[in-house]
């Protein structure tokens, strides 16, 4: 049914006003043609036609709204509603009006005479006259329809002129929503997080629609509420209710989200029973309230709803509501835009984090040290506060912890793990090896968890929200747990934190399986530094026997040829006494405990004396070594490591200069340091060998070829950087090698 308004005037007496056709027709046009609004036309012409012509005159207009007065017009207007609305009955003169003509209509009573003409222009009805009075004939009812036709043509005027002026103001307002769009794109194209998104949606959405409040919400991670992310012109204590609205609640902003359909309602206050979850925060304001809450989809999926209101009943026309449906789709492009950011963000994040946590696990073989440097790293990104719980080679249970806050820094490092209790809920992965996640944790949760009475008075104290904890796993079983809480933040762990920790705990786990394999190695090196020693201690003493009587029977024997074999059992004897002390100085070495004596002594004294001492292996090898020194170089060194140095590496070159001249040159460096270089023109060594030559039990050649054990030239490595030196090797297939020596005068302190 179309809208009706009314227009009527009752004049002060029935009586009809004397006057010409052409004095009315002019006043007419004078009164009619040219006015606006609508309304105001149909007015004027109530007064033209009454009391001039008729007793009284009703004008009813569709689709316009104004005011009628005094009961007589409500009275006319009921009768018209019934005349002209009907239904399917044909009302007397009914037709007449629809059909375009007068209908004269005469009362039952009183003689009175009723006149319906329509307003009719250009093709269109604009409305119906009702004419009314006693004496009205068809002449009176001519003439009124001449100035119904000046009044049409007026009102046809009046009526285009608002159509235009509703014309520019759409065009006005689809301008400025297009800026407002344009300005919304600009800003959501800079914003990076949907706290931004949200931010610059609801301040364009309250500017442009001049809203008086709005609201972003979004769901959060566990998809059972909307969370506030941010709102405009939203008193405290609107804010403190919309913080978080459960999905299931019985609200406009939550019907949305489930529906994935747009809410418009004009009153809200009126359909309070079909809301009641919602308080009367603003219901109550004079003229109802308004709002619009609209679904933010991304992929056919709700991920928030922007909601929208005023303070006052209003209608939301289909122009309006597709303009602001429209802006909520940038908005979820947006907020789909930075939730894929973010998460690129967050895997950047738990990239670097893990490398920060795998450097810090690699910084230490102490198990204790490693863990505290990678519980750093974690926080404040995976919690407020985290500690391990692993288990020791001896088989306890030890705790490492770390917290942001000096507090709870303190009750952590005063708590220590105690074991399960067999009821409720599981707080720690060591007990049953598998990850556990406890998004939320209040009192309640805690009383029914399996900690016991001082584990929930630790937790109670932290103040934790959210735990995660997860198993320090490996082939052999469980070695301790990961366990992460916040407190303070009040932030949740999620699913993704959970796999990061779980990422995290393999890594430690490894660091712990470091830990004990090298304290059982250094365990294993002193038990074999400590039988070296026993040994070569044990097998010096029949040495040092079997020498003095070697020494006894070449002194009694007359008989060369028991000479020659004691002479032969002595070298092998002394080579065997060699052989024990360098096991001897490898124990020493390992353990760090090379001790130098340095005294003032001539470095060329001393590489002549043991010089002296090959005499012997120079006539069996057919060698000669050629000294060359510039005179004496004195400085303060360790004269029986010094002597072990030089005479190892003259033995090396005997032994593999293949008959060739030896040479061996001292000389002082720019720094005032002493350089030694022994020389030989033998093999050589390849180069793929000579970086491990000053290894521990490497060698350059076959073991049946060359006795000794590899320990020579890392030996001499040892006592060479305990000097302060270096030494360098230069090497190649079939020219021979060169070993040069550097060091300083004065050698460091021990």
């Amino acid at each position: 049914m179309e809208k009706r308004s009314f227009a009527t005037v009752r004049p002060p007496s029935p009586a009809t006003e004397p006057g010409t056709r052409h004095e009315l027709l002019a006043e007419a046009a004078r009164q009619l043609v040219g006015v606006s609004p609508p309304a105001e036309v149909a007015r004027r012409l109530s007064l033209v036609l009454a009391p001039r012509l008729v007793e009284t005159c009703s004008v009813e207009l569709l689709d316009t709204a104004w005011a009628s007065n005094g009961p007589a017009v409500r009275h006319l207007a009921r009768a018209l509603q019934r005349l002209v609305l009907a239904g399917d009955a044909e009302p007397p003169g009914g037709r007449g009006a629809r059909e375009g003509g007068p209908s004269l209509l005469e009362s039952e009573t009183g003689g009175r005479h009723t006149a319906l003409l329509p307003l009719r222009c250009g093709g269109r009805t604009h409305g119906v006259v009702l004419l009314s009075g006693r004496g009205l004939d068809a002449a009176a009812v001519a003439l009124a329809e001449e100035v119904v036709e000046v009044a049409a043509r007026g009102l046809e005027l009046a009526m285009r002129h608002e159509e235009e002026r509703g014309a520019r103001a759409r065009a006005e307002r689809a301008s400025l929503r297009m800026e407002s769009l344009q300005s919304l794109t600009f800003a959501l194209a800079g914003a990076r997080t949907p706290e931004d998104v949200a931010s610059a949606v609801v301040e364009e959405t309250v500017r442009t629609l001049e809203a008086d409040a709005a609201g972003l919400f979004l769901v959060d991670t566990e998809s059972t509420a909307l969370e506030l992310v941010h709102s405009l012109h939203y008193n405290a204590l609107k804010e403190a209710f919309y913080r978080r609205v459960p999905l299931d609640a019985a609200q406009p902003v939550a019907e949305a989200f489930r529906t994935n359909s747009p809410v418009w309602m004009e009153n809200l206050g009126a359909e309070a029973s079909r809301y009641p979850d919602t308080p009367p925060l603003g219901q109550d304001t004079p003229g109802g309230m308004a709002v619009a809450c609209i679904p933010l989809a991304a992929h056919g999926q709700p991920r928030g709803t922007l909601c929208i209101s005023f303070d006052h009943a209003r209608a939301f026309d289909a122009e309006e509501q597709s303009f602001i449906v429209l802006m909520a789709r940038q908005c979820a492009m947006a907020l789909e835009r930075a939730r894929l950011l973010a998460s690129e963000r967050r895997q950047v994040e738990r990239s670097e984090l893990l490398q920060r946590a795998t450097a810090a696990l690699a910084t230490s073989l102490d198990v204790e040290h490693a863990l505290r440097a990678a519980a750093v790293t974690m926080l404040p990104s995976l919690g407020d506060f985290c500690f391990f719980d692993v288990l020791t080679v001896e088989g306890d249970m030890r705790r490492v912890s770390w917290a942001s806050g000096p507090e709870a820094a303190r009750l952590l490092a005063a708590s220590h793990w105690h074991p399960p209790e067999p009821r409720g809920t599981d707080l720690c992965a060591f007990t049953t090896g598998k990850p556990v996640l406890h998004a939320h944790v209040d009192a309640a949760f805690l009383a029914g968890s399996s900690s016991g009475a001082e584990q929930r008075a630790l937790l109670s104290a932290l103040g934790a929200t959210s735990l995660v904890s997860v198993p320090l796993p490996s082939q052999e079983g469980t070695l301790g747990a990961l366990t992460l809480g916040f407190s303070t933040s009040g932030r949740r762990h999620t699913e993704e934190d959970q796999a990061l920790a779980c990422e995290l705990a393999r890594r430690a786990a490894t660091a712990v399986q470091n830990s004990h394999l090298f304290h059982q190695t250094q365990q294993a090196i002193q038990l074999r530094d400590e039988f070296l020693a026993i040994a070569s201690h044990e097998l010096n003493t029949p040495l040092t026997a079997l020498k003095l009587h070697l020494a006894r029977l070449q002194r009694v024997s007359k008989d060369a040829d028991v000479q020659e074999r004691t002479a032969a059992a002595t070298q092998q004897a002394d080579r065997l006494g060699k052989l024990v002390r360098e096991l001897l100085d490898v124990s020493r070495l390992s353990a760090g405990r090379l001790q130098l004596h340095p005294e003032t002594l001539d470095l060329v004294e001393l590489c002549r004396e043991t010089l002296g001492r090959f005499g012997d292996d120079l006539a069996r090898m057919g060698s000669e070594v050629n000294l060359r020194a510039p005179g004496p170089l004195v400085g303060k060194w360790d004269r029986d490591r010094l002597h072990q140095v030089v005479a190892h590496l003259l033995a090396n070159a005997l032994k593999y200069g293949q008959g060739q001249p030896v040479d061996l040159e001292l000389s002082t460096d720019v720094d005032d340091s002493v350089k030694l270089v022994v020389r030989d023109r033998g093999m050589g060594i390849p180069p793929e060998q000579q970086a491990r030559l000053f290894h521990r039990f490497e060698r350059a050649v076959p073991l049946r070829n060359y006795g000794g054990f590899g320990l020579g030239l890392w030996m001499v490595k040892q006592v060479v950087e305990a000097h302060g030196g270096l030494i360098r090797l230069d090497s190649a297939p079939g020219v021979g090698t060169t070993l040069t020596l550097e060091l300083p005068r004065v050698c460091p302190e021990t």
